[in-house]
């Protein structure tokens, strides 16, 4: 979203205003959002050079935070990217992984995230909707897509397949396999990759029991796609935020044991997604999930001629976003926010867990001091817009201060909801720190 003044105020000032150009803005979602009445233009003076290309609209590129917060002044929550951390991320994704990644859609649709990471490398996305398919056409013009929802609906494959040319589905069950043959247009030349349920004891958020064929039933299908004159194809998914690089391991020598007994060439193998962010120093850094695929899928033959590939969300995108939300009332050792888990803090919920690294802002300035633990709370009547944490904050927390919390590009954005009429969420770009 650009700077909408439906959504953030700077001391009832519109953010939009920042803009001299009062163009139409362009929001989170790629549409447009007229221009406000003429107001009186706030004196920003970005510290930092002119954006990249891919970013361009959505600026002003601010110094710091403290300079957002100084110049801007605003009372709703705010979404921080730093343009720089997330090109790095991805061209260090790019340079480890020694297949071919394609970002997970899902995890942040927002049109300047796929441009800014299709301009760093990743040029290849992962969709599982014909709104995705879309979103990414329009964005990243000749992008490579693959479809790697187990269930469409037949509409989806008619328009993914004939208006937008995607050649690669995924499946995990027989009528499914059906429908996607049906449906494609006559004689295309495709892709069928079956998804394969591996254990998830290692991830944050477990993802085995909605999708996933047996290994029997994987046989079944990998020999039925075989017959049909097609591409096969494997995959899996670890859960999301896996903790082990072990995962990858069992789930490959698993993969192994299916196509032996299936006898069917493989196309392709795709590890999926799992990917960690590092939230925490405990979690392992990517290159060791790297290691442990390469060195599990040469020493396997029947894996190891198949195109490799990947499905990378918050691996790619989660460093480069934080939540900026202000301090509204502090009880104790509970700070109640004007975000929380119906806004860019979804996964700070009981139900996930994550625990952001937490910055204090006073004044432009970073606070350090001691630190005692604090629970939060989101804005919302619900009680369940609650971030447990704990989340170690200096004592001397107060209303009024803002919290930023990083490690926040997955998922948030796109879940913010509007219950109970709180938003927030406009986008500032920052970078430094």
């Amino acid at each position: 979203m650009a700077y909408s003044p439906r959504l953030v105020r700077a001391r009832g000032v519109p953010l939009s205003s920042l803009h001299s150009n009062l163009t139409p803005l362009r929001s989170w979602d790629g549409g447009v959002v007229l221009p406000p009445a003429p107001l009186p233009i706030l004196p920003i003076e970005p510290s930092v050079a002119p954006l990249p290309d891919e970013w361009a609209g959505h600026g002003p590129l601010f110094g710091s935070v403290g300079e957002v917060l100084e110049q801007v002044q605003p009372e709703d929550p705010l979404q921080v990217w730093r343009p720089a951390v997330l090109a790095a991320t991805a061209e260090r994704f790019v340079r480890g992984f020694s297949g071919t990644p394609f970002f997970a859609v899902k995890c942040n649709p927002a049109p300047m995230i796929l441009r800014a990471l299709f301009a760093a490398g990743v040029q290849q996305f992962d969709v599982a909707s014909v709104e995705e398919v879309r979103t990414v056409a329009a964005a990243c013009p000749g992008a490579a897509m693959i479809f790697m929802h187990p269930v469409k609906s037949i509409e989806a494959i008619r328009v993914s397949s004939h208006d937008f040319g995607v050649r690669v589905f995924s499946l995990d069950d027989p009528r499914e396999l059906k429908k996607i043959l049906a449906h494609v247009p006559s004689g295309a030349n495709l892709t069928l990759v079956v998804r394969l349920a591996v254990p998830n004891d290692s991830a944050k958020l477990k993802l085995d029991k909605k999708f996933g064929a047996s290994p029997a039933m994987a046989v079944r299908l990998l020999r039925m796609i075989a017959a049909a004159g097609q591409r096969a194809g494997l995959s899996f998914h670890v859960g999301s935020q896996c903790g082990s690089p072990d995962a990858y391991g069992t789930a490959l020598r698993l993969c192994a044991k299916v196509v032996a007994k299936a006898g069917v060439a493989l196309d392709v193998l795709n590890v999926g997604g799992g990917f960690p962010a590092a939230y925490d120093p405990t979690v392992p850094v990517l290159e060791e999930y790297f290691a442990a695929i390469d060195s599990l899928r040469r020493g396997l033959p029947e894996l190891r001629h198949a195109k490799l590939w990947a499905e990378p969300g918050r691996a790619l995108v989660a460093a480069a976003g934080s939540v900026l939300a202000r301090v509204e009332l502090r009880k104790g050792h509970s700070l109640y926010l004007n975000d929380g888990v119906y806004g860019g803090l979804n996964e700070a919920g009981p139900q996930i867990g994550v625990v952001h690294p937490v910055t204090i802002w006073r004044n432009g300035k970073v606070v350090q001091a001691a630190t005692v633990n604090f629970k939060c709370y989101g804005p919302t009547c619900d009680s369940l817009d609650v971030l447990p944490g704990p989340y170690a904050l200096p004592a001397s927390v107060r209303a009024g201060d803002w919290l930023e919390f990083g490690m926040a590009g997955a998922y948030g954005q796109c879940l913010r909801s509007g219950f109970n009429g709180f938003g927030g969420g406009a986008v500032v770009l920052v970078g430094g720190g």
